[in-house]
């Protein structure tokens, strides 16, 4: 017994040309910062390691950083990091932003056959925290 989808109706150009990528964009600020209860008191049952660190922005030279970052031991918040200042962030959140890499990738003979293939010959660090004393 084959199973199918119930057939759908045809919905018109126009209306998915409209609807094509709506959502958070369309929605106000407040409506955002309420959604993801920013500047809200949030219970931590256990107070992070923080660090002093200089925020140096690899990818981006220059230009401010912002993100979020939350995981089971740290609540959901937002932060703006600007590429050379000195910030006490908590050390996951540093961890995190230090294992952002991509690959250099490289290309060698294969042993076997003589063609060529890629390799990964390092990593580019897009973020780096240097410890401040």
């Amino acid at each position: 017994m084959a199973f199918s989808k119930p057939k759908q109706k045809k919905v018109p150009v126009e209306k998915l040309q409209e609807d094509h990528l709506t959502g958070p964009a369309n929605e106000s600020l407040e409506e955002v910062q309420e959604a993801l209860q920013e500047n809200k008191v949030v219970i931590a049952k256990e107070k992070p390691d923080y660090e002093s660190i200089v925020f140096r922005n690899q990818r981006d030279p220059g230009y401010p950083l912002e993100f979020h970052y939350s995981s089971k031991s740290h609540p959901f918040k937002q932060y703006k990091l600007i590429d050379g200042v000195a910030y006490q962030l908590p050390r996951e959140v540093i961890r995190n932003l230090e294992s952002c890499r991509e690959n250099i990738e490289k290309y060698r003979k294969n042993t076997h056959s003589g063609l060529p293939e890629i390799y990964v010959a390092g990593y580019k660090t897009h973020f780096v925290c240097e410890r401040a004393a």
